[in-house]
């Protein structure tokens, strides 16, 4: 049995675990589970008393952090930027795009 399966038969199990009343309904479907699966008892509980989705998830990029002393210079750089840009478009299009204001 892979993990896709063993994770979809515990979703299953999980929803009679948390609806079971008595310590031993409880013991049986952690047998049951147990011994279809070959996985350890205490494992099992721990995987199921966890808030944690039992869906594969994907791992995310290292988030990209900048100081002031990175800041700055970009901004400084796109706003050139943009100012070069209308300066080269107005002379070249309609009437309806404003330039800069100029220091």
């Amino acid at each position: 049995m892979d993990m896709h399966s063993r994770n979809q038969y515990l979703k299953r199990l999980q929803e009679r675990y948390f609806q079971a009343r008595s310590k031993k309904e409880k013991s049986s479907i952690l047998d049951e589970y147990c011994r279809n699966t070959g996985q350890n008892r205490k494992y099992v509980i721990r995987k199921l008393r966890s808030s944690i989705s039992l869906l594969v998830k994907r791992r995310g990029g290292k988030k990209v952090v900048y100081d002031g002393y990175v800041k700055a210079p970009l901004l400084k750089r796109e706003v050139d930027t943009l100012r070069k840009f209308r300066e080269h478009l107005i002379p070249h299009s309609c009437p309806c795009v404003a330039p800069l204001d100029t220091k």
